[in-house]
């Protein structure tokens, strides 16, 4: 995820926050790829495997969170002799800074220099932490692959090339997975639910293998369309482990359906059709 912008005027704000955190010691070197001497560029969990791009190529970052408990960890961001692609970096970089877009609304991003190169070691890290609340918990988002915990970081590089002043940006995929209370998950049944019919113009039964429902689980059912967007669908629990939707006012298309379980949320999918 790599982009290059001739810079000709433009003006970011800043802001300094000291001492929040210590960048790791790790300084990954590209000897796997036969130079010894130089240094990846990157974003890691302070003594995790470093994630040196948000590609098809590259794994995303992903981490795990659980309603109620605090959460925080550190990452460390380096600006060393190549881009995450392998590609040398320019020899006239004048600047860098790291930062984040969409965080999700239960984190906060402390970093301990906004802009970090120039700089004596080329590094910085950031604090993310915050306690997520049951609304938080995150769910699939079927039009995009991705779930809702999902954000990005991204390098700012100033420095010119071919005689122009350039900017070169280049991005980090980071996940946070937020769970319901996990305890004794180990003793607890895996869940499953069949829908009937499927595909319907009107009804659909819901059957769970467990007779879990209540009033809170339903408040926690959701349909989403296509494109994620969430829709109100009239829901009736017929038994302890039955419940009934009303699709009616659906039109034809593809649909999924979340039940949020203490092992996160269990989607299944179904169609309407006229």
């Amino acid at each position: 995820m790599k982009k290059l912008i001739l810079l000709f005027s433009i003006t970011f704000g800043f802001t300094m926050n000291a001492q929040v955190c210590t960048p790791d010691s790790l300084s990954p070197s590209l000897a796997s790829i036969g130079f010894p001497s130089l240094e990846w560029s990157g974003l890691w969990v302070n003594g995790a495997q470093p994630s040196f791009a948000c590609d098809s190529t590259q794994p995303m970052m992903t981490l795990t969170a659980t309603v109620g408990q605090p959460f925080e960890v550190i990452l460390t961001g380096m600006l060393g002799d190549t881009m995450p692609s392998g590609t040398l970096l320019v020899p006239t970089i004048q600047s860098a800074f790291l930062y984040t877009t969409v965080l999700p609304s239960w984190l906060t991003w402390e970093a301990a220099d906004s802009v970090f190169y120039p700089g004596d070691s080329g590094k910085t890290c950031i604090k993310l932490s915050g306690t997520p609340t049951l609304s938080d918990t995150t769910f699939y988002i079927p039009s995009l692959g991705i779930e809702s915990g999902f954000f990005t970081s991204w390098y700012q590089v100033t420095g010119s090339m071919f005689g122009f002043p350039a900017i070169d940006t280049f991005g980090f995929c980071h996940n946070i997975t937020v769970l319901k209370n996990t305890a004794n998950l180990e003793d607890l049944p895996e869940l499953s639910i069949t829908l009937s019919p499927n595909p319907s113009k009107d009804f659909i039964n819901v059957n769970l293998n467990q007779g879990v429902i209540t009033e809170d689980l339903l408040s926690q059912i959701q349909v989403f369309n296509i494109s994620g967007v969430a829709l109100d669908v009239p829901i009736e629990a017929t038994t302890s482990n039955d419940f009934n939707m009303n699709i009616t006012k659906l039109p034809s298309g593809t649909y999924w359906l979340t039940l949020d379980t203490n092992r996160g949320k269990t989607r299944e999918k179904f169609i309407v059709i006229k």
